[in-house]
């Protein structure tokens, strides 16, 4: 009786190691998954780091670009004015030639 239930505390020392033996397992694999997932989460945050470097730098280009546009538009206003300028000066020329063709015509006679 004595060797009977000897045997039956073995089988279920067994039993136990066994099952310790394969939550040891899991437990090894469940760090080597979380350390997989700590490092995949590491390069996606520097992924993004540099997305946003990216976006800042785009943000920029596009403030500088808007700025030299408004320069531009300023440029062509100008160059506007000046023509206006231009033209009427250009009629004024015409008035005066008009003008000196007249007295020419009268020296001739």
């Amino acid at each position: 009786m004595v060797v009977g239930e000897i045997k039956g505390v073995s089988g279920t020392i067994r039993q136990v190691d066994g099952i310790i033996a394969a939550i040891a397992t899991a437990v090894e694999e469940q760090s080597a998954a979380t350390g997989e997932i700590a490092r995949n989460i590491t390069q996606a945050a520097g992924g993004i780091g540099h997305v946003k470097d990216n976006l800042g730098e785009s943000a920029g280009l596009a403030s500088r670009i808007s700025e030299e546009i408004a320069d531009v538009n300023q440029a062509a206003g100008d160059i506007n004015r000046s023509s206006s300028g231009v033209q009427a000066s250009a009629g004024d020329l015409a008035g005066l030639s008009e003008g000196l063709g007249g007295l020419v015509v009268r020296f001739k006679l």
